[in-house]
């Protein structure tokens, strides 16, 4: 026999025991109530001690659930239960929409959609972060069985636009409710027009265009758009609230939006897929640059293979930065540049690093010399160090995101590849001639920022400059890593260059790279440049007249 015990709506435990004589392997059957849906099942082997209690975890919080004990061996039904949890899934079946779907799936089609319905409707971590407000109109990418749009329709959003490539789950979204306001696509969508190949899964929520989908069902073509190109056709002219999961094509989604229609965008819901080599770097650099306050879902970091991002427009207008400057005047040609270009590519930085650059880069000007810069971005400052450094320099850039290699041109040649890659760092040196400036404005990362300088510093010039950028990233605990003080930030780890520079003086600190090679270290605020040249052991000496009776 089992016994239950209790549910903790707060832990959300199933808390239960074997009063049988006999140990029994048990398969537990998980059931949503109110639609008599599946949720999921676990299996655990029960001893024989009544006094040890055996606990399941139960993601969701629906009211009327319900548990099915099944012996292993024999399938046969030992127990069931009925427990409730604080939340009513009848408060969120609009026209019996849940209720007509569930009763058409599979099981494993039933756990997905229940995995859903848990996200935004039983543990909704972004409702005091973003979410949808009356009148807004709503893009939802990934619309599945339109789960987060229902929510929408109960907050009285004016008008939901749908994208879902998914044929067997649009055929069942006819039934969909509110279709007066309700309009679904039968479309995969990213930055480009093409006809792709998907893979469906059985519980719905792993399908993709990426073969990477374990145990598909079936795959067929769909019809894929340029996102932004689709809704300009559509007259789809201003988006409140824009959410994204369509399981790895994220990133070119964004890349499809303009930054001028972007920074209109109120609110953002997104989840990232397939985070090798920092791919989330372009969704936060687009979110950053177009004055987005963000965050990840808890216990997801820059670091996370998968994830959640909720961004919300700041309330200042993305402007008012610019507003602060425009009537400045600028005191060198850094500033000049920066002040009076208009409608061109985007430059973001911050204002007085301007000065930096042109207390240390004037000397370079219309001379031969090589430029490295990480992070491309959207090639605006790859603009301004040829227009600085005049027609002799040669510009290499560096980025993650594949479509910069647009921005190439004359003077101008640029490397795909993840700066914490070594293999790739090491390979771009063979590639490219020692360098005499290098600019870090990739991701920020402290393994980013680390790995860069300790593969390029030795592949620059006798007499060059090396700046790290954004070093405010070495506070930040949240998203890159960073923490006042704390051991492994690039602040932390450069201060040992003073120790380093110094070490002809100590007896203790041996002779390093920097030692010989580093003139000088300056930090400003974000930023820290490092001068490099050779550098011979010091020495002093007298010059003067030494008076004998003094």
């Amino acid at each position: 026999m089992i016994k239950f015990i209790e549910y903790s709506k707060l832990e959300k435990k199933l808390k239960y025991s074997n009063c049988s004589p006999s140990d029994l392997p048990v398969r537990i059957d998980f059931y949503e109530g109110h639609t008599n849906s599946f949720m999921f099942s676990s299996s655990l082997d029960l001893g024989t001690n009544p006094d040890i209690y055996y606990f399941t975890y139960i993601p969701a919080r629906w009211k009327n659930m319900r548990a099915y004990f099944y012996d292993r061996n024999t399938n046969q039904l030992i127990a069931p239960f009925v427990f409730d949890g604080d939340i009513d899934l009848k408060d969120y079946d609009y026209e019996d929409y849940l209720t007509k779907i569930q009763k058409q799936n599979s099981l494993g089609q039933q756990a997905g959609v229940n995995d859903v319905l848990r996200e935004h409707f039983s543990d909704r971590q972004y409702e005091n972060i973003v979410d949808v407000e009356e009148g807004d109109v709503v893009v939802d990418i990934g619309f599945n069985y339109g789960i987060f749009s229902l929510g929408a329709i109960m907050k009285k959003a004016s008008k939901i636009y749908g994208f879902e490539p998914n044929k067997n789950i649009f055929e069942k979204l006819k039934d969909y409710p509110r279709k007066d306001i309700v309009e679904i696509f039968n479309l995969a969508v990213s930055d480009k027009n093409e006809t792709l190949t998907f893979y469906e899964g059985d519980n719905t929520l792993g399908s993709s265009i990426y073969d990477s989908v374990v145990d598909y069902k079936e795959s067929y073509q769909v019809q894929c758009v340029n996102f932004y190109d689709f809704i300009k056709s559509q007259g789809i002219k201003k988006i409140d609230f824009l959410k994204v999961d369509c399981e790895g094509t994220e990133y070119e989604v964004f890349e499809s939006i303009p930054d001028e229609f972007f920074k209109t965008i109120k609110r953002i819901h997104v989840e990232f897929h397939y985070n090798t080599d920092f791919r989330i770097k372009s969704l936060i650099n687009k979110l950053e640059r177009n004055d987005f306050d963000w965050e990840f879902e808890a216990g997801k970091d820059h670091n996370s293979d998968i994830g959640l991002i909720f961004a919300k427009k700041k309330e200042k207008n993305y402007y008012e930065a610019f507003e602060k400057i425009k009537h400045l005047k600028p005191k060198n040609d850094f500033e000049k540049f920066f002040l009076n270009r208009k409608g061109k590519k985007n430059i973001h930085k911050w204002f007085h690093y301007l000065e930096v650059y042109d207390r240390y880069f004037s000397k370079f000007r219309n001379k031969e010399i090589c430029l490295l810069e990480v992070g491309v971005e959207n090639g605006g400052s790859l603009e301004m160090w040829k227009h600085y450094f005049g027609p002799k320099v040669k510009i290499y850039g560096v980025d993650i995101n594949p479509n910069c290699k647009m921005y190439e041109e004359e003077q101008i040649e640029i490397f795909i590849g993840s700066q914490d890659n070594e293999d790739f760092l090491e390979s771009l040196k063979s590639k490219i001639p020692k360098l005499d400036i290098i600019i870090d404005d990739g991701g920020h990362t402290m393994k980013q920022q680390i790995i860069t300088y300790e593969h390029m510093i030795d592949h620059m010039t006798d007499d060059s400059i090396y700046i790290c950028e954004d070093l405010h990233t070495s506070y930040w605990s949240k998203f890159y890593g960073g923490g006042l003080k704390r051991e492994g930030t690039f602040i932390e780890y450069s201060k040992n260059f003073i120790d380093y520079i110094n070490a002809w003086h100590s007896k203790e600190q041996q002779i390093r790279f920097e030692t010989k090679n580093v003139f000088g270290i300056h930090y400003y605020d974000s930023m820290l440049v490092l001068e490099k040249r050779p550098i011979k052991e010091p020495f002093h000496s007298d010059n003067g007249i030494i008076k004998e009776d003094r």
